[in-house]
């Protein structure tokens, strides 16, 4: 999974199933959970490999207050281990997440 395998998988699945609170559905089906859920299985998937660049398309769409808020430090935490690549039209979840700010033009 990943190119990962033995303990440093399961470490890796135990420390990213605990930083996206994904422990109350390790065993269901993905495609049965509510969009929160699933935007957070996403965003595990992303993070399980760590890759150098993490690229997130507004990651947070769709998500009540209380998981937007936990996605945002989610993010946060990432960047001080990767590169973050955000890409989001939510003024507000740019500027509560971001350090730096790129604005293209449509």
């Amino acid at each position: 999974l990943k190119g990962l395998q033995g303990a440093q998988l399961t470490q890796r699945l135990e420390t990213v199933e605990a930083a996206c609170a994904l422990a109350d559905v390790g065993r269901r089906i993905v495609g049965q959970l509510s969009l929160g859920y699933r935007r957070r299985v996403g965003l595990a998937d992303a993070l399980l490999a760590e890759p150098p660049l993490l690229v997130l398309d507004e990651p947070t769409l769709g998500l009540d207050p209380a998981q937007t808020a936990a996605t945002q430090e989610l993010i946060r935490a990432a960047a001080g281990q990767q590169a973050v690549l955000l890409a989001s039209n939510q003024p507000t979840l740019i500027t509560a997440t971001c350090d730096r700010v790129l604005t293209l033009p449509a």
